[in-house]
């Protein structure tokens, strides 16, 4: 909504930062919801009309929004003196009915839910968590392969990777 020419170049790389993020964790929080509320006898059958519901979702939301967008186009809209822009109707419609849905999604009762306080105590005891845990291996992983160590990945012991990645961290931090 607050995209403009002269703030393009940051506040989209902002946008992208933090939506990337709350995707993530959108994903996350859907994926363990379903996992949780799904009655292990038919849990394909919800995971299955999930997966298709939300694939409708992405194909008719976009269809609807660039018509949307059209029809606005073609008739102008005002909000008093000021002329409304067709995409950014769009997107406060968009920010608006988002905001909204979570009014439905507080009449979920999660079972063995815990409170934010909870869930903040318990990551506050993880220590040595980063966001790049496990990249360093797969690092180390491509660059031998890429070496032409294929025989070394297949012949080392499960102690030498470990050794390997630990120096391998040890010159990344």
């Amino acid at each position: 909504l607050f995209v403009a020419p002269g703030n393009v170049n940051w506040l989209c790389a902002g946008v992208h930062l933090l939506g990337g993020a709350a995707w993530a964790g959108h994903s996350l929080a859907a994926s363990n919801l379903l996992l949780r509320l799904a009655p292990r006898a038919h849990n394909a059958t919800y995971f299955s009309v999930y997966a298709a519901l939300t694939g409708v979702g992405s194909a008719v939301g976009p269809v609807a929004g660039g018509l949307l967008a059209v029809w606005l186009r073609a008739h102008p809209v005002a909000v008093g003196p000021l002329p409304v822009d067709p995409f950014m109707a769009i997107f406060a419609a968009s920010f608006v009915g988002r905001g909204l849905s979570i009014l439905l999604l507080q009449r979920v009762a999660e079972p063995r839910q815990a409170s934010v306080r909870e869930v903040i105590r318990m990551l506050s005891t993880v220590r040595g968590f980063n966001t790049l845990m496990g990249v360093d291996v797969l690092l180390m992983f491509v660059v031998e392969t890429l070496r032409g160590g294929a025989e070394f990945l297949a012949a080392r012991p499960a102690s030498r990777s470990s050794t390997r990645a630990s120096s391998w961290r040890s010159s990344w931090t």
